[in-house]
């Protein structure tokens, strides 16, 4: 049986992540090499700034077999799986049949999705339109979610389990985004990191390298310090700690 079509906003869209932990995620890019992927950065930046942790980003080809084996090892690992692109009509877009794979079920037609397509379509509606409406048997659930003008939006976002599938068009990627959103913030005991940036005029990180050190160590794994060529940023990691701990990091290097 079909998981039934909801919105983000009610408390069944909330099996992950448990509460009170600093959640992770992981990002699946399927496109080719040729292809510029301006999506990963996109969802790194979104993400972080709601308090998920990406904790592995990979980028395959559009082919069956390793999409199928990422997502299974990444379903595994992480509260969260994201994944980008290959969702079209055309025969390469194949990221479907390899969630399909990753869980062990075989692509259907799912009735729901189905009519919704033919809806939109019309008379125009052909076998490559109706690919669009083959999901993981038993396992799909569609998400309704409403466009930036109020309009309910004809294309929900798909999810099987804790894998969210998106298109990999950077548009559309970011109208799916701010839908899933709501689902991975409202009803979760999240908060976003506090970040607190310090710039230093030196030319030569080793400098300051011993001092890292040394304030890392008294704060551990509640606060993550980075040297970067431009700055020096200290992030809380713990949701609901005190944004005076990363302030605090960075007062100890001046």
């Amino acid at each position: 049986m079909y998981s039934t079509s909801r919105s983000c906003h009610g408390e069944t869209t909330r099996p992950y992540p448990r509460p009170y932990q600093c959640p992770d995620v992981c990002i699946l890019s399927c496109l080719w090499a040729q292809v510029e992927d301006t999506n990963t950065s996109f969802l790194c930046a979104e993400l972080h700034s709601i308090g998920w942790s990406v904790k592995r980003v990979a980028m395959v080809p559009d082919d069956m077999d390793s999409i199928a084996n990422e997502v299974r090892l990444m379903s595994e690992a992480c509260e969260l799986v994201i994944t980008t692109g290959g969702v079209g009509p055309t025969l390469d877009d194949v990221t479907m049949a390899g969630v399909a794979r990753a869980l062990d079920k075989q692509l259907v037609r799912h009735a729901d999705l189905e009519s919704r397509i033919r809806a939109f379509f019309g008379d125009h509606i052909g076998p490559a339109h109706l690919k669009m409406a083959d999901l993981p048997e038993g396992e799909a659930e569609l998400l309704d979610h409403r466009l930036a003008s109020g309009e309910l939006s004809k294309w929900p976002v798909v999810r099987c389990r804790n894998i969210y599938v998106l298109p990999g068009v950077p548009h559309l990627l970011q109208q799916k985004w701010n839908a899933i959103k709501g689902c991975l913030t409202g009803n979760m005991s999240v908060r976003p990191f506090c970040n607190q940036t310090l710039r230093l005029a030196i030319s030569d990180e080793t400098t300051i390298a011993h001092a890292l050190e040394t304030v890392a160590g008294e704060h551990g794994l509640d606060v993550h310090i980075g040297s970067y060529p431009v700055s020096v940023s200290a992030s809380l990691r713990r949701p609901g700690g005190r944004g005076e701990e990363a302030g605090e990091s960075i007062a100890q290097l001046h």
